[in-house]
């Protein structure tokens, strides 16, 4: 079985960009512990505890909206056969010239996609 062929058909039955990941920003306040804002990894070195956590799962809610997003992009990519403008023969071989990766990293990345986008928001 080809890695195009696992995300043939719709990929999202469901409003995909629905919910809190898509809706504004991921925490109501800063991530703060105590009153100092975490800005990047010095910030994040002066925490522990409850602050170190929240700001933890702050780069991981981002990352996994970044997934979805990416998700979302690859089946536009395939929904629209937009992989052909670049000569390309399949999804797998666009992401893998426009990422630079090899075809095992470009399938993977596809797999996790589909994957991604058969879970419930």
């Amino acid at each position: 079985m080809s890695t195009d062929s696992m995300i043939d058909g719709p990929l999202f039955d469901g409003p995909l960009f629905d919910g809190p990941l898509f809706d504004g920003p991921l925490f109501d306040g800063p991530l703060v512990d105590g009153t100092v804002e975490v800005a990047g990894l010095d910030d994040f070195r002066g925490l522990s505890g409850f602050g170190r956590d929240r700001a933890y799962m702050a780069v991981e809610c981002e990352v996994r909206r970044l997934q979805a997003l990416q998700a979302a992009m690859l089946f536009e990519v395939h929904r629209s056969s937009s992989f052909l403008d670049d000569f390309h023969h399949s999804t797998t071989a666009w992401l893998q010239a426009v990422t630079n990766s090899s075809r095992a990293t470009a399938a993977r990345t596809i797999r996790t996609a589909k994957m991604l986008s058969d879970l419930t928001v």
